[in-house]
């Protein structure tokens, strides 16, 4: 049993480095729920032998400066506890300790991995919305945005949809420095259809 006891506890000590030294690298409120709930844990397995725990334990996970990184490690961990916990409540003769074990593998297998995937997807999430973002953010597609000029294509727009536009209306829009942008990232809002209308005009004129 002792071999047991020794094995649970030094697993808990590397949770408790790892999640201790990924709070303090990204402030991650998660990280900092799941060290909480580990030092209770491993009070309940040994509270008579409470040894001071060495930050030797984290140089493996030093290395790592990206907090999905972060997140994986996390849940490859969690998944390492499920197999050990699983492993040794069913090895294990005690009664108590098998309890012990049998709670730790549910609050791993139930809860820390469950809420560091959810928290993996949010962060992909985030980075695909900024993405998307830096994708029809119109200062990077080569040009300063100009509210004047979206408002003036706007207009025009209004006009040609209630059949009141002019040559000049029609010259203003096809000469408008940022019509390309608008004939793309826009064109959907704007009713991009009276784009081509308005140089099928054009080139019947010509």
């Amino acid at each position: 049993m002792n071999n047991e006891i020794d094995l649970a506890i030094e697993h808990e000590k590397q949770g408790i480095i790892m999640y201790e030294g990924f709070y303090e690298k990204f402030q991650n409120p998660l990280f900092l729920q799941i060290l909480n709930v580990k030092k209770t844990g491993l009070e309940i397995i040994n509270p008579l032998k409470q040894e001071e725990l060495t930050n030797n334990i984290y140089k493996k996970f030093s290395n790592i400066q990206d907090e999905k990184n972060a997140i994986f490690t996390a849940i490859a961990y969690e998944i390492e506890s499920e197999n050990l916990y699983d492993d040794l409540t069913n090895t294990i003769e005690d009664e108590q300790a098998k309890d012990v074990f049998f709670r730790l593998w549910a609050t791993s297998s139930n809860e820390y991995r469950p809420a560091l995937e959810n928290e993996l997807n949010k962060k992909k999430e985030e980075k695909k919305d900024d993405d998307e973002k830096k994708h029809i953010n119109p200062n990077n597609m080569g040009f300063t945005f100009d509210s004047k000029s979206f408002n003036e294509i706007s207009e025009v727009f209004n006009k040609f949809s209630t059949g009141s536009a002019t040559k000049e209306d029609i010259e203003k829009i096809l000469n408008n420095p940022n019509i390309s942008f608008f004939t793309g990232a826009v064109v959907g809002a704007l009713g991009g259809i009276l784009i081509n209308q308005i140089l099928e005009n054009k080139n019947i004129e010509k």
